[in-house]
C-alpha cells in the first residue's frame, strides 16, 4: 500500500510496541484516535473510497491496538493500513 517508513510522520511513525506500552483506551488517547481517523480519511481520499465511515472510532482504535499486539515491531501506521485493508 504505502511505504510507511518513508512517508509517515508524527504519531503513526511510533512503533506498535510503544502504543501497547502506553496501555491507554481510546478515551485516554484522543491524539492517536485523531491521527488514525485522519490517516484513514487521507487513504479514502487518495483512493476514492469510504472505508470505515460506518465504524465507531472505538472499534477502529481497538482493531489497530489488536494488530499492534500481534506485530509490536510494526509502526502504528502499518497497523492502521492492515486494519484498513483487511478489517474495514
Amino acid at each position: 500500500m504505502i511505504d510507511a517508513e518513508e512517508n509517515i510522520f508524527g504519531t503513526g511513525a511510533r512503533s506498535c510496541g510503544e502504543m501497547i506500552a502506553d496501555d491507554l483506551s481510546p478515551y485516554d488517547d484522543y491524539h492517536l484516535v485523531g491521527w488514525i481517523s485522519g490517516y484513514i480519511s487521507a487513504i479514502n481520499t487518495e483512493f476514492g473510497t469510504t472505508k470505515g465511515v460506518n465504524n465507531s472510532f472505538e472499534s477502529i482504535y481497538y482493531a489497530v491496538k489488536k494488530r499492534c499486539e500481534e506485530e509490536p515491531l510494526d509502526l502504528i501506521a502499518e497497523a492502521v493500513q492492515h486494519v484498513y485493508m483487511y478489517k474495514l
